[in-house]
């Protein structure tokens, strides 16, 4: 058997690959050194090169089907060649998996039962442990004829007779399931196949006896590549891993093969959602020496997008943010993502930023997610809202007041977008925006908005809490209207707050100052006109604020004029 080597020149074969999953090619050789090109080439029967369809793992690890004719060519002449998918990471050409037992069994090569003239084949005895040794050399004889049919029939005989396969070593077995899983190759049962290639390798591994570690690297290559297409996920973990840490294989691969073996380890991990994994798998993928450069730009631009996902469902802002780096000096000269995947690819760069307190770039991310033309007529409106509302948000904490406003003033217009808020996340929009507003001078805007946080804050159950929290903002309420010249009003939140303060416990700045104006109260004048707006409050449906509230703050009042 021809061991793989460093030069990413293959030219040996084991076994037909499953339909639709990495096939194997007779004569199969890497094209390499243009990374514009990667075909394979066959040995018998076509002329032309076929460029591979690997799959597009834009929605998993799942495999196109095609017939073992795309695999084998077809007596007629060559086919013409197949466009690899342009999404598609994976498009790069596998490697060919080789073993001693695994050469040039073609299943265009099946045969029905026929007698071969001048041969005998072994007759079973009435002693069983002589029986399935008659049927193991039958199978043999079919195996080595390639008379796949007659030899799955000779493998199910000798499988009746126990005594004779408990007999066999485990490497005796290994490689009898080995070449067990080469028949159903050959006769298209994928499944079987599989079972029967785990096992041999199980009864490899129990032997003890020393390998070819280069073999044992390559069937479980090649058993990765058929738990793909079978779907079997976990399947495709365990053998890849398997494979990886087959001493001294990883270094026997060439840059392509092992590039993909990653890559195809990160699909997998994509559709399990196990992110860590795939940013590791991705990462190992990039770092693996010339792969990235062979990449076209749709290809590594596509792998870098899913190591994006892969950041943000981590929370690893730092790492999108180092991602998107890598991703934009990509050539753009092909469209390498949609209009939505890009748009989201800058609204998640954003959130980065802003969480990395980079308000500028935020700014800039979002600003660039909303002009990407189609993007934000394809959100809905609790979407739309949420984006324009963190766009205010970065002006907000960048000191762009005005700009902040301005679309704190959009997210209002969409009342769906409201409706959907929290209660908390509802009274920071309002606090946020009455701010903006006071900042620019709009001080009716801000005692609106902050008369709202007022009236919605009984959602907080910890009651300190939402005493200082409404201590703060008729604090806040009667700095806005003493800007209005409306002080008195203002007094009237100095009243409320100051009975909200006197609960809490602890002293803090915004009590002290409440406590000072109160103090400073001396006009008895002034008073009355005060007591005069608190008893209105106590009218129906003119406040929320609690009756006993405002009868406290009256109580107080008269007695400072008594």
């Amino acid at each position: 058997m021809k061991k793989v080597s460093n030069s990413n020149n293959l030219d040996d074969t084991s076994r037909p690959a499953p339909e639709g999953a990495n096939p194997l090619f007779n004569g199969m050789q890497v094209q390499q050194g243009n990374s514009e090109s990667n075909t394979v080439r066959t040995g018998e029967g076509l002329n032309n090169p076929i460029v591979i369809e690997d799959r597009n793992i834009q929605q998993g690890a799942q495999v196109t089907a095609r017939s073992a004719n795309d695999a084998f060519g077809d007596r007629g002449g060559a086919k013409k060649p197949r466009v690899a998918q342009e999404n598609s990471v994976s498009e790069l050409v596998p490697p060919v998996l080789l073993s001693s037992v695994h050469k040039q069994h073609n299943p265009t090569h099946v045969q029905l039962y026929k007698r071969v003239e001048g041969q005998r084949l072994p007759v079973a005895s009435s002693d069983p442990l002589q029986s399935g040794k008659t049927f193991y050399d039958q199978f043999s004889i079919h195996f080595q004829k390639r008379e796949y049919y007659q030899a799955q029939k000779a493998f199910q005989s000798c499988m009746a007779y126990p005594q004779f396969t408990r007999s066999l070593k485990p490497f005796e077995y290994g490689t009898f399931y080995q070449q067990v899983s080469i028949v159903y190759n050959a006769l298209g049962d994928r499944t079987n196949e599989k079972k029967f290639l785990e096992q041999g390798l199980a009864c490899f591994n129990d032997s003890g006896q020393a390998q070819d570690l280069v073999s044992l690297g390559n069937m479980y290559y090649y058993l990765g590549d058929l738990c793909r297409f079978l779907n079997d996920n976990e399947g495709v973990i365990r053998a890849y891993t398997k494979c990886l840490t087959t001493p001294g294989y990883k270094e026997k691969l060439g840059f392509v093969q092992l590039g993909n073996l990653y890559c195809y380890l990160g699909d997998v991990y994509t559709v399990l959602k196990r992110n860590q994994e795939v940013i590791e798998a991705y990462k190992n993928c990039l770092a693996v020496a010339g792969y990235k450069e062979m990449l076209q730009p749709n290809q590594l631009g596509n792998l870098y997008y899913r190591l994006h996902v892969a950041y943000c469902f981590m929370n690893d802002h730092k790492g999108v943010i180092q991602n998107f780096e890598n991703y934009i000096v990509i050539p753009q000269d092909k469209k390498i993502l949609d209009f939505m995947q890009l748009g989201n690819l800058y609204r998640d760069l954003g959130d980065a930023y802003v969480i990395s307190k980079e308000n500028k770039e935020a700014i800039e991310a979002y600003t660039s997610c909303l002009v990407i033309p189609g993007y934000k007529e394809k959100l809905t409106i609790i979407e739309l809202g949420k984006l324009y509302y963190k766009l205010g948000d970065a002006y907000f904490f960048f000191d762009k007041y005005g700009e902040a406003k301005y679309h704190y003033t959009i997210c209002l217009n969409l009342s769906d977008f409201i409706s959907s808020l929290e209660p908390v996340d509802k009274r920071t929009f309002y606090r946020l925006f009455a701010f903006a507003c006071c900042k620019t001078n709009n001080y009716g805007g801000s005692k609106k908005y902050l008369e709202i946080c007022l009236n919605n804050i009984d959602y907080i159950v910890d009651v300190d809490l939402r005493l200082f929290h409404q201590m703060k903002i008729c604090h806040e309420l009667y700095l806005c209207y003493n800007q209005c010249d409306e002080c008195l009003d203002g007094m009237v939140y100095i009243m409320i707050g100051l009975i909200y303060g006197n609960n809490i416990p602890d002293s803090n700045e915004t009590k002290a100052a409440i406590l000072s104006s109160y103090e400073n109260l001396n006009d008895s004048e002034k008073i009355k006109e005060i007591l005069k707006k608190l008893t209105y409050l106590l009218e129906p449906n003119v406040s929320t604020i609690p009756v006993e509230v405002i009868g406290r703050a009256i109580r107080m009042l008269l007695q400072k004029i008594s």
